[in-house]
């Protein structure tokens, strides 16, 4: 039996390759099963709900692609959205909360 991960994964491919009528390349795969789980923490840590997640979001009028976007409101009903770009970064050292 398939993992959730591969299954999610396949179907992921197949739906990139409809929209946009190619196969994603070796990188991108390798990026989305890598981070996409990462992405799934962080909603689920940060208690986020009642978002939408756009992946691999085509930028209109240009051929460039945004990794991640959530699209939803904060505590205080104001629409914010939130771009994540996808690093396949070998570690990160986070700087503390600023602002």
């Amino acid at each position: 039996m398939m993992s959730e991960k591969i299954l999610f994964l396949i179907s992921w491919t197949e739906n990139y390759k409809a929209r946009l009528g190619k196969d994603p390349g070796v990188p991108e795969f390798v990026s989305w099963q890598n981070s996409l789980s990462r992405v799934r923490d962080l909603l689920e840590l940060g208690k986020i709900h009642d978002t939408f997640v756009a992946l691999e979001y085509e930028v209109p009028y240009n051929q460039s692609r945004l990794d991640c976007l959530l699209f939803g409101k904060g505590a205080n009903n104001i629409s914010n959205v939130v771009l994540i770009e996808l690093k396949q970064w070998s570690n990160v050292k986070g700087i503390g909360r600023r602002g």
